[in-house]
């Protein structure tokens, strides 16, 4: 289940960019998505404050500068 933040983050990056992120931007973007929590740690996708950061996650992965790579 893509319930945790590495899970969320591997998920939409697949999905937008339909490759792997280099892997100092992965780990930002799982960074971001864990707010200084534990990665693998299942987040609760009915918190509003989860379900924020996922949609800027999903943002930052669709505008950032590897997006635009092709």
């Amino acid at each position: 289940e893509v319930n945790t933040a590495r899970a969320l983050a591997d998920y939409w990056i697949a999905r937008i960019l339909g490759r792997p992120l280099p892997e100092g931007s992965r780990t930002e973007v799982i960074e971001f998505m864990a707010q200084g929590r534990n990665p693998d740690v299942r987040l609760r996708l009915s918190d509003d404050d989860v379900r924020s950061r996922l949609v800027t996650m999903v943002s930052l992965i669709a505008l950032g500068p590897h997006a635009l790579w092709r």
